[in-house]
């Protein structure tokens, strides 16, 4: 093991001057020896026996390799990435066993555990590359899932660094998946998730060889709330052409509105909705989900007052949504006893059809329930 773990050689033009003295902390092997037959370390993974059978060979043999510690930084295996034109999978890690479990581990956590401490967050990447180029950048507070998808144990090990998790995974539809993935581990957790969005098809190590050190610090600053991300993520990809994909759009935002409190930044979001869908705040609102399950997790300095179950979903507030959908239409609403008689029953099961909303006058609607 203490030969792949002080393994550097400076002099290797594939890091280059710059990079070295974060390859040299993180002990960076450029280059493995050819190979070697080494019996005694098959128990811990070094060295492997081709699927066809035959004599053991080196597994990590001509590959960069990236040493994987735990946060007392003792390692415990490997992560390699094939170098130029090599046979092979891109990347190949040490087999999970007694020693060695990657989806327990974060990358780089030895090294950022005292930043994050100071910091008061920590900023997570994807891949090895990435953590050592945000740490060349000096942000030093970075660590790495060594995948796209995080686990409770990746989750749970973020929270004992910092209190809050700066989400900068790649910018294509895995790397979005993955925040998504994150950011619900995280929520029971009681870890807060801010969402540092890359540009498509880019990777932080990408971004700083671009755009600079600098473009990466400006975008971990500007990161956003989980629950923003998620909103903005699914207003952007939907399909806004047609009524029914509005309704399609407004039924996967339910579960995103159900976890955000009574708030200033509930009633932004609803609005942006509403903005892209063309129809009123207070309609929109209507059909998502009250936020009682959100309750626990209101902002700081926020004050909310309680209000009776039925009330947001009774009679005179569906009155009120309706009359401000069509103004117009009001003057056509049934009064007295006929109103008594044409109450809908509260309900918040999900929004009706777009199209149908749009098409159907309320005169239409307490007719119907008046003759009933």
């Amino acid at each position: 093991m203490a030969h792949y773990a002080a393994a550097f050689h400076p002099s290797d033009a594939r890091i280059g001057a710059q990079g070295s003295t974060a390859a040299c902390r993180f002990r960076v092997n450029p280059k493995r020896p050819d190979r070697r037959s080494l019996l005694e370390l098959s128990d811990v993974g070094l060295v492997s026996r081709p699927r066809g059978g035959g004599q053991l060979q080196d597994r990590f043999r001509g590959r960069l390799m990236f040493p994987v510690c735990d946060m007392r930084g003792r390692v415990l295996g490997f992560g390699a990435r094939k170098l130029g034109d090599a046979r092979g999978p891109k990347y190949v890690n040490s087999p999970s066993g007694a020693i060695f479990c990657k989806s327990e581990l974060l990358y780089g956590a030895h090294h950022a555990r005292a930043a994050a401490a100071k910091a008061g967050s920590v900023i997570v990447v994807e891949g090895y590359v990435d953590a050592l180029t945000m740490h060349q950048a000096g942000m030093v507070n970075t660590v790495a899932l060594m995948g796209a998808a995080a686990s409770e144990q990746q989750i749970a090990g973020l929270k004992r660094l910092a209190p809050t998790a700066v989400l900068m995974l790649d910018g294509d539809d895995a790397g979005a998946r993955a925040i998504v993935r994150a950011g619900v581990l995280a929520r029971p957790a009681g870890l807060e998730v801010l969402v540092a969005s890359l540009p498509r098809d880019v990777d932080p190590a990408a971004l700083v060889q671009r755009d600079g050190a600098e473009a990466a610090q400006e975008l971990v600053a500007s990161a956003v709330a989980f629950a923003r991300f998620r909103v903005l993520h699914q207003v952007e990809r939907g399909d806004l052409s047609s009524a029914e994909g509005k309704d399609r759009l407004v039924n996967g935002l339910r579960d995103v509105f159900a976890e955000i409190p009574s708030s200033a930044v509930r009633e932004e979001l609803i609005a942006l909705v509403a903005n892209r869908v063309g129809l009123q705040p207070a309609l929109v609102d209507s059909w998502m989900p009250a936020p009682e399950a959100a309750s626990n997790h209101r902002p700081t300095g926020v004050t909310v007052t309680a209000q009776p179950a039925a009330a947001k979903g009774g009679q005179g507030h569906r009155l009120l949504v309706r009359c401000m959908a069509d103004p117009e239409a009001a003057t056509a609403l049934p009064s007295g006893p006929a109103l008594a008689r044409s109450s809908p029953t509260p309900s918040r099961a999900g929004p009706p059809s777009t199209s149908a909303a749009m098409l159907q006058t309320p005169r239409q609607t307490f007719q119907t329930s008046t003759t009933s």
